[in-house]
């Protein structure tokens, strides 16, 4: 073994204090081809995972409306046997208004969704300190949450005031038709917006939600809705382990037969499905980038055989066995294949570490921003090595450059001696 693997590291090294040229070709295709992988998967894996924790930190994990007799979602003063099943099940539960508004500032109108809620109840689950810019998330009576978003959108602060048009006040001033035609109706009564005053300001870091939602008092969004006070349109509830958020609902769906139950997964379903499959294609497409490297491997054993046929007859003659020499050409494979690889991981974790100032470096060259988080949602690129994929890119990657050797170490085994000699 030992005599084989010196042969491997030989042929590597045709003149004593060099490493040929091709063998730093293959060395360098396996070394980008395992970065790459490395580094996309790391990517594909941060964003999963930042996407989850986002979706848990702006979600409940339980989210229940209750059904009136004719079938339509109703908003009930009597949420206290909804809240009892969740605490039955080991969850904490809190009412929530929430609707779709029309945010003026003079002759601005943004679209916006409200979400009306008890501070205490929500704080211990979304996090508010660390979400807050400025200001305070007690939003007594007559006060409002906006984004940092938001506010840099519209050049807000503050103090300032902002009118909030209720879809149901708008409702009241129309006539709708069977056919579903809308007609203002005769001496209508005019329905004034409610006006708030902005007293926090925050960034939970999540662009679509950032960019979407505002938090008033629960209260206050009823009175918005022409809703009764203590009333609300869901009961949401946080339970010990979100990942099986299923399950809990699964349950609380035997005690409440005439509500509508879902999970924080059941809203992003498509979206979660969506990263996992294309984490998984990632992974089988860019293998492909390892095994061009692992065929290049090949050729250039192919080459050395052909090139070096004369010693293989000699080493033939010599008594060595149809194994031994294709252990030699498979021990190339491997070496290159472990230099290759830890080269590639090397490189992989130091493009992870320093991505964003590789990315904002680029952006300077280029003028165009690299990770805008109106796309992807988030501040920064995320990224997470996780071991196991780790380790299977290593395994693979080794393994392809090993069987890289193998159809030349074939080659290799069965030539004739006495050919060898007389066509070198």
């Amino acid at each position: 073994m030992r005599a084989e693997l010196f042969l491997a590291r030989r042929y590597l090294r045709p003149k004593r204090n060099e490493i040929s040229i091709i063998t730093i070709i293959s060395i360098i295709g396996v070394m980008l081809g395992v970065a790459v992988l490395i580094v996309v998967l790391a990517v594909m894996t941060g964003f999963g995972n930042e996407m989850r924790s986002k979706m848990l930190q702006t979600q409940p994990h339980l989210d229940i409306v209750t059904l009136s007799p004719a079938g339509g979602v109703i908003a009930t003063t009597n949420t206290a046997p909804v809240k009892q099943k969740i605490t039955d099940i080991g969850g904490e539960a809190a009412e929530m208004i929430r609707s779709a508004v029309m945010v003026q500032m003079g002759k601005i109108f943004e679209p916006q969704y409200v979400i009306g809620i008890d501070p205490e109840a929500f704080a211990p689950h979304m996090d508010f300190k660390a979400a807050l810019k400025s200001g305070n998330f007690d939003l007594n009576t007559g006060e409002i949450a906006i984004s940092s978003e938001f506010a840099n959108k519209f050049g807000l602060a503050l103090g300032d005031r902002i009118l909030v048009h209720s879809s149901t006040k708008f409702t009241e001033m129309l006539n709708i038709s069977e056919s579903g035609k809308l007609s203002i109706k005769e001496n209508p009564e005019v329905i004034l917006p409610s006006e708030f005053t902005i007293a926090g300001i925050f960034h939970f870091g999540k662009y679509d939600f950032d960019t979407q939602v505002l938090f008033m008092n629960i209260n206050d969004a009823a009175e918005l809705f022409n809703l009764p006070w203590n009333s609300a349109t869901d009961v949401v509830g946080w339970v010990e382990d979100p990942e099986n958020a299923a399950q809990y609902a699964r349950i609380l769906k035997k005690e409440l037969p005439y509500s509508i139950i879902s999970t924080w997964e059941d809203s992003n379903r498509m979206l979660l499905n969506a990263l996992h499959v294309e984490k998984n294609m990632m992974f089988f497409l860019l293998i492909f980038i390892v095994l061009v490297a692992a065929f290049s491997i090949s050729n250039n054993l192919i080459t050395s055989v052909y090139q070096k046929t004369r010693e293989i007859g000699l080493l033939k003659a010599l008594g060595a066995s149809n194994w031994q020499l294709m252990r030699i050409f498979l021990f190339q494979g491997l070496l290159v294949g472990i230099f290759g690889t830890g080269c590639g991981v090397a490189l992989g974790l130091l493009v992870i570490k320093f991505r964003m100032a590789i990315m904002e470096t680029i952006s300077r060259i280029t003028g165009r921003e690299m990770f805008p988080n109106q796309l992807y949602f988030f501040d920064e690129l995320p990224a997470q090595v996780v071991p196991s994929d780790l380790m299977w890119i290593i395994i693979i990657s080794v393994v392809l450059c090993t069987l890289g050797g193998l159809l030349p170490a074939w080659r290799a085994a069965k030539l004739d001696p006495a050919k060898a000699f007389r066509y070198e």
